[in-house]
């Protein structure tokens, strides 16, 4: 089961959850990873405290840096192959 680390409201650092969500195909120009080790970064931090600048559609996710493996690709890419590492 898929799960993402989000956050209700801003503000606290300890209201972080890991919450199931739900799996889909990736789209034309996107990968699906799974992923192995993630981290909590500075944008990350902002995010959850309530100071990061604008209202991106990932506002309550967390975890822009991974590292796993590319389990599927969307139809338009062609540089990435499943079974790939990845790390960004």
């Amino acid at each position: 089961m898929p799960y993402r680390l989000e956050i209700d409201k801003a503000g606290v650092l300890t209201d972080l959850r890991l919450n199931a969500t739900t799996r889909r195909t990736p789209g034309p120009e996107e990968i699906e990873i799974l992923v192995k080790a993630g981290g909590v970064n500075f944008r990350d931090v902002m995010k959850a405290l309530g100071i990061y600048p604008g209202n991106p559609i990932d506002l309550k996710w967390f975890g822009d840096d991974v590292a796993g493996v590319v389990i599927a690709v969307g139809e338009n890419v062609t540089s990435i192959r499943p079974g790939t590492g990845w790390a960004g």
